[in-house]
């Protein structure tokens, strides 16, 4: 399974070498989130999406972004999930090691 991930470019060496590790940001503590997690897009057109409307703008415009691609085993289900509400989120409870991991381009 094929997901997106946005994140600083400032922590795309720590990334890649420790691969994403669920937490509660910033973010995740406005929204009230309970459980820490890995917040990926389902495709690239959502992420994009996101990045021109509210994700662009809690990131502001001078932060560079760093746009990875997460390739995540079928088998991982049971750490995966999807809201129906937003289908176009996925939250994945569990650490992604760096080789489920590609970078892809910085914005």
């Amino acid at each position: 399974m094929t997901f997106f991930h946005v994140t600083r470019a400032e922590n795309l060496s720590d990334i890649m070498r420790g691969g994403l590790v669920p937490s509660i940001g910033a973010r995740s503590q406005a929204a009230k989130e309970r459980h820490p997690a890995v917040f990926l897009f389902s495709s690239s057109d959502a992420m994009e999406d996101a990045l021109m409307n509210w994700l662009g703008e809690e990131f502001g415009e001078d932060v560079e972004l760093a746009i990875l691609q997460v390739d995540i085993p079928i088998s991982w289900n049971k750490h995966l999930h999807t809201d129906p509400a937003v289908g176009f989120e996925t939250l994945c409870y569990e650490r992604i090691g760096p080789e489920h991991i590609q970078y892809l381009y910085k914005t």
